[in-house]
């Protein structure tokens, strides 16, 4: 399904980011990841409420769609770039 929307004109690109719960901890001088889990990140100049319909998001037992900063992407992941007047949209599971 995510691949088919990705060739959607009006969506600039789809990742699989880590969550932003994950944290690395510290511990005897050794760092580890804490995986809190996984997200979907889609980049369009859709409005969360038309994603919402389109990915089916009753169906993937999603809470919905929300906007996010791209710098919340930043921490853990690489992103391509961001059209103007798009923006980073996730699939959120709570």
């Amino acid at each position: 399904m995510l691949q088919k929307i990705e060739l959607m004109p009006n969506i600039a690109w789809v990742r699989v980011t880590l969550h932003d719960d994950t944290q690395i901890e510290e511990e005897n001088e050794r760092e580890e990841l804490i995986l809190a889990g996984d997200s979907i990140v889609i980049c369009t100049n859709m409005q969360p409420s038309e994603l919402e319909k389109i990915v089916n998001c009753q169906w993937l037992c999603s809470d919905g769609v929300i906007k996010i900063k791209p710098s919340e992407l930043d921490i853990y992941s690489c992103i391509p770039s961001i059209p103007e007047n798009f923006n980073c949209l996730e699939i959120v599971w709570d």
